[in-house]
Order: C-alpha cells, then structure tokens, then sequence
C-alpha cells in the first residue's frame, strides 16, 4: 500500500466527491490546471534534485555557473507564468496581512498521513515559523538599506550594484546555496517563507503539514507563487539598476520588423492515463495499471515574422519571443512577461518570412523528452482560453547576434560553431542564452532599445467529451459510462474500437469492481487464475463516474482500496453503427 500511496504524491487529488479529472475547470484562481499539473510537479520536484541548494558543485563535476541567477530564473519564470493564468489580482503576499488564496490539500505523503489544507483569506499567525520568517526579512531589509552583505562583525561584502553578478550574490543568500556568502546568518528565506506557509491549518502530529512544503507537491499551492515573488522581490530591485546592454547588443542597423502574427490560439483538455503498475503492491505480472486525469494541451500554431535586410550582405540575428497579458492585472509585477521562444537565424538582403511552429519552441519541453525532464510542458505553453476568449500579447525582439563572439558554444566546437541544444534554459544551460544574462533582452528598459514587433491576439478555449480508456487484447477500445449506479456488481458495456480505414469490431466488456481486501479478494484471483485472458488489462479508479454517492461502493478513501477488472468477451459480429458507445446496467 506504501507503493500506491506514494504515487499519490504525482498523480494529485484522490476525493472521490472532488475528483481531480474535473477539477482542473473550475477553482478560485482559475489555474487549477496549471498548478495541478503531474509533469508540473515532476519537472519541479526533478529540478531541486538536480541542483540542489546544498549540493556542492566541486564534489559533483559540475560547474553551474552563475547558479544563484539560475535559482532566481527558474522560480521567477514559474511565477511569471502562474501570473499569466490566474484569475486573480491579489495573490501576491504581505507577511502582515491574510493570505487571500486558501488550499485544499487531497493528498497523503509516503507515510500515509494526510497533508494540511489552508482556508482563503487565513490571517498571519505568530508562531516560530513566522518569527523566523520576520527575521530573515529584516536582514535583507538592511542589505538593501546599506547595499551590502554582513560577512561577520568587522568585515562585509559590498553589492556589485549595476553588474549583472548581483543577480548570483544575492540569491545564493536566498536560498542559501552552497555558495552562499554568509549561510548561518542569513540562512534561507525562500525555505523559512516555505515552512511558515506550511503550518498554517496544520494540526502538529496528526498531518504532514501543508503540501507547499515538499517539492513534489509545492506547485500545488497558489501560495508558493506568492512565495517565489516574495523572496526573489529585493532581486529585482537590483536588476533595474543594472547597467543597459551596449549599444552592440541592441541594435541593428538596417534592419526593419514589418510584422510579427500569431494564428490558431486555441486550448482544450485531454484525457491522459498515467501507468501506475508498478505501485500497486501484490500485482500480477500480466495485469496493467492507470490512472486517468485532465490535462491542458493547445492546438499547434505558429509565429510569423516579417524582416527587412535591407543591407548589402546577410546578418546574424537573435530573436526572443515573450508573451503577456494584453490587459495587466492590478497587482501584476513588473516583469510580467514570459519568454515563449528564443532561436538565431540569418537573414538575407531583402524580405525574410520567418515561420515558427510552437512545437520548435526551445523554452518548453516536447513530450516525452527525457533529457529535458526540467523544461516546463510545451502543451502549457498558453494559458487556458475562454469561449469569449482571452487577450494575449506576443512581443518578439530582434537583437545582433555574432556568431564568432558567442561564448555559450560546445567546448571544442570553435568560433561560429552553434549548436541547437534540446535542453530548456531553465536547466542551467547556459548555451540557451547565447552569453546573455537570463532574461535578455526584456529584462532592461534603460540605453538603446532593440527592434521589437508585437502582436494582440485571443486564445480561446474548446470543450471536448471524454471517455474511460482501458486496453484489451492490446487493442485500445473506449468505454464511456454514465451515472448509473454499480449495486447489481458491475456495467456491461458494448465496445466498438474503430480501426482507421476499416471496419468496426463489437466487443462486449463486464465491469466488476472488487475490494482488495476482504473475501471478494478469492473471486478476484479465481478469475485472474482461471481466465486470464478476460482480465488483460485492471484499472485503478477513484469511482468518479457515478458511484460517489452510492451506499453500497462508496469508497471510504477516495476509491484507492478498489479496482476495477474488466472482462473483455470478443465477437465476430460487425457493425457500422453511427452511435458505437453506450452503457446498461447489469
């Protein structure tokens, strides 16, 4: 039970009265489907194993330089984007004042015990995380009044201010890396904010605590993106003191953006079955496991440029692509936009049209990639839409790019070597920047300007019918099932799988639903053992689809002490019925 417990921790929300395939639709922020996220949560939890505050790059043979702007990046991107898919204009935090956006935590740890929720506008509460969290502040209160770090009591670290190491120096102090200057005084502010956050709602041994707390679940909470900004807050107030960009790095001499358009923003939610065979403990070798949910996905679109060369030889040219809201939220940061693409192309003389697939996209991660596990899902490259839709700006910026400088080339490549790397730059690849800082060219408003285009356009949202997917034979079939309750032991439901370019095939399917404990356990394995071939494929369920309320299945823990067998009965009989999918009681 451990094993399928601790698949919880991924797979989310296991209340059968608030079922998780749902609940993405509709929550108080509006972006349940991106905080909820599985591989949200899995990149998350990935990225602090792989580069770990504590973790010391020397005894790993990784240099990670600049690792502090790269922490800085990662959780400001991440906040950005949550920026960009709420509903809300108040969920930034004020340690003195109630926290607006609660927390319903379905979810149990490793151990079993079930985490903490945090109900909306849940006032300050001093306690020892509170005082800690205050103290910390008020230290970074004084190096901003002083702009410098205490090292001890006759020595400290002035602020390199106008340099682009501020970034590094003082996120290293936040969240107290290894390279940290001064670790034991200023110790973490991003994990105290984490731990306080955490205890609110929480009842001291007899839950985990809140889920803000563990990295496989903190993306859950809209609090940690409160958090995130929070803490990486006195960085950017560095960062607009930076020096700007040399006029080499900004502009382009007879070059000229004609336009820039962005078609097809649409968004709709899939099905998407998680295999989870491997955490059932006492499985069959030959039988399967899933776990189904929503996720969000868009259709494919491109981004088109329209460039003048209007010189007499081609030029090198480094395009960004960032996105925003076209109406800002009151409360909305400064740094409000989201990078989407970044890619070096080279222009001839004359008119160039640049088509760009969203799939190319190198900001985000295709699916499956391995290598890329850090990089956020490309299908979360658009906020959700609307049915009236939603306003979104594209702003793309055209920037000189020299191939022969580019210091973010292979080792051994030489000069005007470039490479196309799969990796998204959250990573802490640094070739992704071309040897910029993170966040060029957008993150400067100072000095000369570069070429830029932007575009207003409108995403909007499809609804879509979805069905219970299960395999049988290795064939994939679809079973839809209505609210028709399960007392008689089980739904027959008559299959069609439709086979592209031929006919379909009729199968008949018995559900049984059967507890994994108890005598009903004996039928189980009767049938396993006796008719193997019936039950090729299981599929774990939290009853969502009609049984919440019914007396007699009602799971006592959101189902996850049940499984559903299915018994596939093959037919020779053809059909080309139009309606290939219903569902009767037995």
């Amino acid at each position: 039970m451990a094993a399928m417990v601790a698949c919880m921790w991924l797979l989310g929300t296991y209340d059968a009265k608030n079922p998780v395939l749902f609940g993405p639709e509709e929550s108080e922020d509006g972006a349940a489907y991106f905080r909820e996220d599985a591989q949200m949560s899995s990149m998350f939890y990935n990225w602090h194993l792989n580069f770990a505050s504590l973790m010391e790059p020397s005894k790993v043979n990784n240099s990670w330089e600049g690792r502090g702007e790269m922490y800085y990046d990662f959780h400001n991107q991440l906040a950005v984007a949550y920026n960009l898919r709420t509903a809300k204009g108040d969920w930034l935090l004020d340690w003195d004042k109630p926290i607006k956006l609660g927390y319903r935590a379905d979810l149990v740890n490793s151990s079993g015990q079930k985490l903490s929720s945090r109900s909306s506008d849940h006032p300050p509460t001093d306690n020892g995380y509170f005082q800690e969290v205050m103290d910390i502040r008020q230290k970074f209160q004084a190096v901003r009044k002083t702009n410098s770090i205490y090292i001890n009591e006759s020595d400290s670290a002035r602020l390199p201010e106008g340099s682009d190491k501020v970034t590094s120096l003082l996120a290293d102090l936040l969240y107290n890396t290894t390279d940290s200057l001064n670790p034991a005084y200023y110790k973490s502010y991003y994990d105290a904010a984490l731990e306080y956050v955490a205890s609110l709602g929480s009842n001291p041994g007899q839950d985990a605590g809140g889920a803000v707390r563990y990295p496989l679940t903190a993306l859950r909470d809209p609090a940690f993106y409160a958090i995130a900004m929070e803490v990486n807050d006195i960085i950017r107030h560095y960062r607009k003191l930076n020096t700007s960009y040399a006029k080499e790095d900004m502009v382009l001499d007879d070059v000229e953006i004609n336009s820039l358009d962005v078609n097809n923003l649409e968004t709709y939610f899939e099905a998407f079955d998680i295999g989870v065979t491997r955490a059932i403990e006492n499985s069959f070798e030959w039988l399967k496991y899933t776990v189904r949910s929503l996720r969000l996905n868009h259709k494919p679109f491109e981004t088109v440029l329209n460039i003048t060369n209007k010189g007499d030889s081609p030029k090198d040219v480094m395009i960004n692509i960032a996105m925003a809201r076209s109406s800002p939220l009151p409360t909305a940061p400064v740094d409000n936009y989201q990078p989407f693409d970044r890619f070096t192309v080279q222009l001839n003389q004359g008119v160039n049209l640049i088509r760009r697939k969203s799939s190319e996209s190198k900001i985000f991660v295709q699916e499956p990639n391995f290598v890329g596990i850090c990089g956020i899902p490309e299908r979360l490259a658009l906020p959700r839409g609307s049915e009236a839709g939603v306003p979104l700006t594209f702003m793309a910026a055209v920037t000189p790019y020299d191939r022969m400088k580019d210091t973010s080339l292979e080792e051994g490549g030489g000069p005007g070597v470039h490479h196309d790397w799969e990796l998204s730059p959250i990573c802490g690849n640094r070739r992704f920047t071309y040897g910029k800082p993170l966040g060029f060219p957008f993150d400067r408003t100072t000095g000369d300007a570069p070429l830029t285009a932007s575009y207003k356009g409108t995403v909007y949202h499809s609804k879509r019918k979805f069905s219970s997917s299960i395999t049988i034979f290795d064939n994939a079939v679809n079973c839809t099932t209505d609210a028709n309750y399960c007392r008689s032991g089980g739904w027959r439901c008559r299959l069609l799988e439709r086979v592209e370019g031929g006919p379909l095939h009729r199968r008949e399917v018995k559900l049984y639903l059967f507890r994994r404990h108890g005598v009903n356990v004996a039928m189980m394995t009767w049938l396993c053992t006796q008719i193997p071939w019936a039950l090729h494929t299981l599929q774990v369920t939290n009853l969502r689809y009609g049984l919440v309320d019914d007396p007699v299945w009602r799971p006592d823990r959101g189902g996850s002490q049940y499984v559903a067998a299915f018994m596939a009965v093959p037919s020779a009989k053809r059909s080309t019925d139009k309606n290939p999918f219903f569902v009767s009681k037995v």
